[in-house]
């Protein structure tokens, strides 16, 4: 075997991450928004959609309700939890509310915010609704404390 088919055969390969940074909140590419519906829905900003003017701590910017609506529509179906008592790790959590919450017809994701608060997304209204009015929820002996996302 030659150095140059040595040197093929043992070329390191380099992961293809699924996704960046900026995409995990949004989740696209799993459910909610894709890269499509943004390509498509992009919120183009006229000077009749916006107003800025000086507050007391600085400036202040007001948007319209036209770019309000497509800034907050990836947060319709959003819950912010928290369990009350100690502290679990991610996956335990996450495998508990799968377990508690079986009877979702749509996926769900759990996003880890500061001080042991959760949000939960969930790709269907109804499914979002069925777990917010079908408490209380309790995982590992504590309550699961939560309120709908609102801006």
């Amino acid at each position: 075997m030659g150095f140059a088919a040595m040197e093929e055969s043992v070329m390191p390969v380099v992961p293809k991450f699924g996704m960046n940074f900026k995409e995990k909140p949004m989740n696209i590419g799993r459910f909610g928004l894709n890269k499509e519906d943004l390509e498509e829905d992009r919120v183009k900003i006229e000077d009749d959609d916006f107003e800025v003017s000086e507050g007391s701590r600085g400036p202040c910017i007001r948007f319209s309700e036209k770019v309000k609506d497509r800034l907050y529509r990836p947060w319709q179906n959003v819950i912010i939890i928290k369990l009350m008592g100690k502290a679990h790790a991610y996956n335990f959590l996450l495998t508990r509310l799968k377990q508690k919450w079986s009877m979702l017809k749509g996926p769900m994701s759990l996003i880890d915010l500061e001080n042991n608060f959760y949000i939960v997304r969930f790709a269907l209204e109804e499914d979002m609704r069925y777990v917010f009015s079908g408490g209380p929820w309790t995982i590992a002996v504590q309550s699961l404390v939560m309120q709908r996302w609102k801006p």
